[in-house]
Order: structure tokens, then sequence, then C-alpha cells
């Protein structure tokens, strides 16, 4: 799965109408470290396993009652299960390059990202 694969289906016609401006999928690891017998793997490591989870970043509309939940139960219904986002994150803005396209590099260096979202599966 690749994150323009999830957007595509984020970023659809419907999708706007539930009151998202942006938003933007990213791949969380599951746990910053992974234990095997004797083996602690280090979070490059465990990237390399691909043990993740996805984090869906979302700028509501302005007015918008949007909540996790039922952005969660919007994925559910049209994402395969492990599409489906595990945590969401709503912000006031995404951050950009200067030519106006998101910054994932920006996401990928904040490592609150996962501990500010909510997870959906609790």
């Amino acid at each position: 799965m690749t994150p323009l694969e999830v957007l595509r289906r984020y970023q659809a016609h419907d999708y706007t109408l539930l009151g998202v401006l942006a938003s933007r999928a990213r791949a969380i690891p599951e746990h910053s470290f992974m234990e095997f017998g004797d083996a602690r793997l280090t979070y490059s490591q465990t990237l390399e396993l691909g043990e993740d989870e996805v984090l869906l970043a979302v700028v509501k509309k302005t007015g918008s009652t949007l909540t996790e939940h039922a952005l969660a139960q919007w994925c559910r219904a049209r994402l395969a299960p492990f599409k489906v986002p595990r945590y969401v994150l709503f912000v006031d803005a995404l951050p950009h390059t200067p030519t106006h396209r998101i910054a994932k590099f920006e996401m990928r260096k904040d490592p609150t990202l996962k501990l500010r979202a909510v997870d959906l599966a609790q």
C-alpha cells in the first residue's frame, strides 16, 4: 500500500462533503522498538519490518462538526481494513513546501504525532 493510493480515496468527492479541507496519510511504526527474545530492535530496524499503522492528519473546514470516529466509520465503509487509519489527528494546517506541496518530511520529523492523535483501536 502506498500513501498515494490511500490519499486518492481520502480525497474523493464525498470525502470533502464530510467537512475535510485537506489530509495526509502517514505510516507510523506500531512500536518505537520491538523485542524478539534477547534481541531488541531500534526504531529504524522496526521500520524495515513493515510493522506500521496508518495515521491520518486532517484539516477540517471551518464550522465542520466531523469527529474522529465518524471519519473512521467513513473510511471503514470505503477502504480495505488494513488501509483504515488507526490514528486520526485534527490539525489547524499541514506543513507546505515553497511550491505548495505538503511537506511530508516535516511530518516525519514530528515525534509527537502519534501521541497527539486519537487511537481508534481503543
